[in-house]
């Protein structure tokens, strides 16, 4: 719907934004209206006139599209003949094979010898002591329970608020 676009942007091309199309947007099964039919129930009288202009629109648009295409091909004839009158070859593209991926093998760890002999706690967290799983970072207290369960009078919906 473009009515009332102003005139230096009525012959600008329109842009798509995606973030604002209705199939990105809404689930599939969602309810939706458009905001003429909604307007029309209200007593706004000129959804008619909105469509009509809008096909008139569309009417254009193919035609001027049309005529885009012809011009392309033409244009493209011109520079081909241009080309062999003036004896310019265009180079061939050529396919550029890709090697491979490589797969690089990880490189052993080295243990530290000293932990290993002295049996230091730090040497028995390296040799699987108290692992907590990777990705999963590390509670101050310890424990696997969340923050909010930890701290005194918090209520059930998780709040910091003390009951009276």
């Amino acid at each position: 719907m473009f009515a009332g676009v102003p005139h230096p942007f009525d012959k600008m091309k329109r842009q798509v934004i995606p973030s604002a199309l209705r199939v990105l947007r809404l689930r599939p099964g969602r309810k939706y209206c458009r905001l003429g039919d909604l307007s029309e129930q209200v007593g706004w009288q000129h959804d008619g006139l909105i469509k009509r202009l809008e096909a008139k629109r569309k009417t254009k648009a193919a035609a001027w599209y049309q005529t885009k295409l012809q011009i392309a091909g033409l244009k493209a004839k011109a520079v081909e003949t241009a080309d062999k009158k003036l004896g310019i070859v265009k180079a061939a593209k050529v396919k550029v094979a890709v090697p491979a991926k490589v797969e690089k093998k990880p490189a052993a760890k080295a243990t530290d010898s000293k932990d290993e002999k002295k049996g230091d706690k730090k040497g028995a967290d390296k040799k699987g002591g108290d692992k907590k799983p990777a990705g999963k970072p590390a509670d101050k207290k310890g424990g696997d329970k969340p923050a909010a369960a930890d701290k005194k009078g918090a209520d059930k919906k998780g709040g910091d608020k003390k009951k009276a």
